[in-house]
């Protein structure tokens, strides 16, 4: 029986989250999914990042290449030697570093996969947009404090899909590009691409790695822009999780506004679906300025965010801008 090795290379904000959850809770029998390298959500960015020589992510340590390696290897072999399949996943996998990680670790075993294939997951360029951006503000580990349609202005155009498909294209191996779309059964078509989709039914579980709402987004993106420093978001982002009054992980979370969301569909996106569909035969769905409608913040919402910030030492330039960015924002 052929011996495969799958690497899920994502890229981020399309679904990575809820397979590597799956795959990391609910292994299919006959599919191995390594434990070496598993960040705390299960996805296998300490091998992303040890081969870029990374140390540490946050407050969290990342060992080296050479430690990780021979345990990696000591899995794939025990995988290989009866006859299982393996699934490698991580979002920060590029083309050039899956060829390094390949290159390091496939001469290393003691039989070689009788194939190996990449998966990429195609998402709609709009709305991983709103998705990255959302990433980018929560995550503590970035610098990122643009307004929202300057990011889609300056960044949307690096999340067309076509300079994604060609990049992967050029590497020697087999290379399926799988639809996000529709998302709700997403991990259940990862799962029959790969041959386990009989196996067992996708696990009902908690969303992973969600968006956070308007509110959230807004007093986030405020903490940023007013220049708090990172143990101060951190304190932030905290009482807000922690206040489940403000459900920040619920309701409208789309940051764009109208006017650029038609800008971006039409000078950028409507091309770069046309020549997905004729290169890869994927549909991915048409999407209007009038489908996403931007958050709206309502006036006690407002006034929740300033008395949030009120707690603060915040200086007179600081309380102006903030009144600033909250109207832009409302």
């Amino acid at each position: 029986m052929p011996k495969q090795l799958f690497l899920h290379c994502g890229p981020p904000k399309t679904g990575t989250s809820a397979i590597q959850a799956q795959l990391r809770d609910a292994t299919p029998a006959g599919l191995v999914y390594p434990a070496t390298g598993q960040w705390p959500d299960g996805a296998h960015h300490k091998l992303s990042f040890a081969l870029q020589g990374r140390t540490s992510y946050g407050t969290i340590d990342i060992p080296d290449w050479d430690a990780l390696l021979p345990a990696l290897i000591d899995e794939l072999d025990h995988a290989i030697a009866q006859t299982k399949d393996v699934v490698i996943s991580s979002e920060l996998l590029t083309p050039e570093l899956a060829q390094t990680f390949l290159a390091r670790v496939l001469p290393a075993l003691a039989t070689p996969f009788d194939k190996v294939t990449v998966i990429v997951v195609l998402r709609h360029p709009l709305e991983r947009a709103a998705s990255s951006y959302n990433q980018q503000i929560k995550d503590q580990q970035t610098d990122e404090a643009r307004m929202p349609n300057v990011y889609l202005k300056e960044a949307g155009e690096q999340l067309c899909l076509m300079p994604l498909i060609t990049a992967w294209q050029r590497m020697d191996l087999p290379v399926i590009f799988l639809n996000y779309h529709p998302s709700r059964d997403l991990v259940q078509r990862f799962l029959d691409l790969i041959g386990f989709g009989h196996a067992a039914p996708p696990q009902q579980t908690q969303r992973r790695n969600a968006s956070m709402n308007g509110f959230g987004l807004t007093a986030m993106l405020c903490a940023r822009r007013l220049g708090l420093d990172i143990d101060q978001r951190n304190a932030l982002f905290d009482t807000l999780r922690a206040n489940k009054s403000l459900n920040i992980w619920n309701g409208p979370s789309f940051p764009f506004a109208e006017g650029p969301v038609r800008q971006f569909l039409n000078t950028k996106v409507a091309a770069d679906l046309q020549q997905v569909k004729q290169e890869t035969g994927l549909d991915v769905p048409r999407i209007t300025a009038e489908d996403k409608p931007r958050f709206r913040l309502g006036p006690e919402q407002v006034d929740a965010i300033r008395d949030l910030f009120s707690t603060l030492p915040l200086n007179p330039g600081q309380v102006s801008r903030l009144d600033n960015m909250l109207g832009r924002l409302e």
